[in-house]
């Protein structure tokens, strides 16, 4: 009997020795793993995913130039002057302006224009409208507008001048008269020096500029 099952014993004590070795070794492998981590390598760096990049920073807007209002006892000034020399200077009997529409009313209204600094026409007219925020001129109530360098004058019931496209334009009644006649308009639209103009046969036909 001994004979018999000494080696059996023997051989299931191998056995469980063998199965024992080889569970061990399967846990250290277990617990060799990574826990799951993430990165993203960058420029051969590593760096956290979460980590974004900085926002460029956005340009500065440009300063956009008002016109200087001057009020004095005997009357009103204003100047608008830009980087490329003067654009506006006028004169009225009196002004009103509100500081925080940043709209004044002026009377007895006399403007001169410039274009590249230069003077080019003149305006008169009862009275105007001035937006600074806008940055426009209307004059109203029956205005004269006149070329210093050629024989125009444009008469129309207002007339906008624009700082920012430096154009002017007017409605209601337009006449102009020049070195080659007379014309008649709805409405009319010119640069400052009135060397280029066009007549429109509608008001409305300004909103597309």
């Amino acid at each position: 009997m001994r004979s018999i099952f000494k080696p059996i014993t023997v051989w299931l004590l191998l056995a469980v020795c063998c199965a024992a070795l080889v569970l061990q070794g399967c846990a250290k492998l277990e617990r060799a793993k990574p826990a799951g981590s993430k990165s993203l390598l960058v420029d051969k760096q590593s760096k956290p995913q979460s980590e974004s990049k900085p926002d460029p920073q956005q340009p500065a807007e440009p300063v956009k130039e008002t016109p200087k209002l001057e009020i004095t006892q005997s009357g009103v000034t204003l100047r608008w002057a830009e980087k490329n020399g003067s654009q506006m200077t006028a004169s009225a009997k009196s002004a009103d302006f509100n500081e925080v529409t940043q709209v004044g009313s002026l009377l007895d209204f006399s403007a001169q224009l410039y274009e590249n600094g230069k003077l080019t026409a003149g305006v008169s007219a009862p009275k105007a409208t001035v937006d600074t925020d806008k940055r426009t001129v209307i004059a109203s109530g029956g205005v004269t507008l006149k070329s210093l360098e050629r024989s125009t004058v444009i008469k129309a019931g207002w007339i906008k001048w624009d700082a920012n496209t430096r154009k002017v334009m007017g409605n209601g009644g337009v006449k102009i008269t020049s070195d080659t006649g007379v014309a008649e308009a709805a409405a009319f639209i010119a640069d400052t020096s009135l060397k280029s103009y066009t007549l429109l046969s509608s008001g409305k036909e300004l909103e597309k500029y």
